[in-house]
């Protein structure tokens, strides 16, 4: 184990981003996938979409949220990060579409929680009838072995550039892009882990997406920032267990609580600390490349 509370790997074996993987998928495993990619959806503004102002979410089951009492508790809710719950803008807004497929739905959502200090945020959809839509394919968060997890899969919505860059970047090479390898973990203890750092491709519009256990599909963490545009070698996520913390409005927070001012500074402080521990070799200017 490494200092600050740091778990990595020492010298990490071959993995699926640069060879091909000679597992073959189970139906366990292929029923895995599926529920994640139904359990994906696509941020935006509802008020002023913008092709440059998309994120990701995953939804959740409410399980482990200690605001909720059984009788008030939502079918389900957004997990994401942070920075893309301040697309909501000052009325609270957010549009919600499926990440994958041609049947895009449009629903609306409000933020109902944001982390006091970590790029993780909570969003509701306003429409019970989309909670009830989405409710067969929410997915469990991982509160338990956070750290017997090695091998995980990133879903999210990426923005068709950063997506046909990344495409073409990995063209004739065979490598599955959304899995990889667990590299390190940061925080205290295996209890309070606040991020995990990973190999599974994440490109720009993927943030708040879901890195999944594919074990068992439960959610390990939100895509939060990473070192390349379009997807490169190592990227981090929030730890998702930690979105028990949240104090949740359901009526919806005051958007100075995710105001883009406020996250950024938030996410400066809890992002470089992590990557500094997780990557000690970067610069302090590498890093702030890295998260913003």
């Amino acid at each position: 184990m490494a200092t600050f509370g740091v778990i990595a790997r020492s010298s990490p074996p071959p993995h699926s981003r640069d060879t091909l993987s000679t597992t073959v998928e189970t139906a366990s495993s292929s029923d895995i996938v599926a529920r994640a990619l139904r359990a994906s959806a696509r941020l935006s503004p509802l008020r002023a979409p913008s092709s440059s102002r998309q994120g990701s979410a995953v939804v959740v089951l409410p399980n482990g949220f200690s605001s909720f009492h059984r009788e008030t508790a939502p079918r389900v809710l957004l997990l994401t990060c942070a920075h893309v719950a301040s697309f909501a803008g000052r009325s609270n807004a957010l549009a919600v579409t499926s990440a994958y497929g041609s049947r895009a739905r449009l629903a609306s959502a409000r933020v109902v929680g944001v982390s006091r200090a970590l790029d993780l945020a909570l969003c509701a959809f306003d429409d019970e009838r989309d909670e009830l839509l989405y409710e067969d394919h929410a997915l469990e968060v991982k509160y338990d072995g956070l750290d017997d997890v090695q091998e995980v899969s990133a879903f999210g919505a990426p923005q068709r550039y950063a997506a046909a860059v990344a495409f073409a970047s990995s063209f004739g090479r065979a490598r599955n892009p959304s899995r990889g390898k667990v590299l390190g973990r940061y925080g205290a203890s295996a209890n309070a882990r606040t991020h995990v750092m990973h190999d599974a491709r994440v490109v720009s519009g993927m943030s708040g997406g879901a890195l999944i256990d594919v074990r068992d599909g439960a959610v390990l963490g939100v895509h939060s920032f990473g070192d390349k545009f379009y997807g490169g070698k190592r990227d981090v996520a929030v730890v998702a267990a930690r979105a028990r913390d949240i104090d949740i409005v359901m009526a919806g927070v005051e958007s100075s609580k995710y105001d883009s001012k406020v996250i950024n500074e938030m996410i400066a402080r809890s992002s470089d600390e992590a990557l500094r521990a997780l990557a000690p070799e970067l610069d302090a200017r590498t890093r702030a490349n890295w998260i913003f």
